[in-house]
This record gives structure tokens, C-alpha cells and sequence, in this order.
């Protein structure tokens, strides 16, 4: 079967799972869990709740939680990099330094 396909049903077939807000409210991650260790996440612009970016699905079993680099774009599942927030045509330059925008 073709691997698209594949990643496809996985991801619509799973179930949401975790919400967590950025260090300063301005995005939001829903992770969802499509097995075992096993998750994707949807980020999404928590002001307005416009849809940015999907991550690819990521094993990690050694996962603790969403982690937002205190000092960057970066979004992390365990060790595992999802989001490099800098990729993407927000109107924020990052998750950290955000606290003048008006």
C-alpha cells in the first residue's frame, strides 16, 4: 500500500489526546495519538485559530511532553523536533518574544 495512504488513515484515524499552549499563549499544539508512542500534533494560532502547520507522524517512546525551546522557533516531543516555528508565515517571530506585541 502506498505509504501516503498509509499516513493518511493513521492520522485520520486518530483520536486528539493533549492541548498545550506556547509560553506566551500566541499557539497552540493538539497532539494526537495514533499508537503506542506513536503521535502526530496540528499546530494552530491561538489568538485567531487559524491552522499553520501538521507535524509528520514521530515515534518517541522516550517522550515526556511538548517542549517549546525557551530561546527559539523550535517545538519538541521528547528529543524529537515537530516544528520549527521560524518555517512558517506567522505574523509572530517566535513563541518567546512576543511579550510587546500588541
Amino acid at each position: 500500500m502506498d505509504l501516503f495512504l498509509v499516513n493518511w488513515a493513521k492520522k485520520g484515524l486518530s483520536v486528539p489526546y493533549w492541548e498545550e499552549l506556547s509560553p506566551n499563549k500566541k499557539f497552540k499544539i493538539i497532539l494526537y495519538s495514533v499508537a503506542e508512542y506513536t503521535v502526530f500534533a496540528k499546530l494552530y494560532d491561538n489568538e485567531s485559530g487559524v491552522f499553520i502547520a501538521e507535524s509528520p507522524i514521530i515515534d518517541a517512546p522516550e517522550a515526556t511532553g511538548i517542549h517549546w525551546e525557551p530561546n527559539g522557533y523550535i517545538v519538541r516531543y521528547g528529543m524529537t523536533m515537530m516544528f520549527d516555528i521560524g518555517e512558517y508565515d506567522t505574523k509572530y517571530s517566535s513563541f518567546t518574544e512576543l511579550r510587546t506585541y500588541k
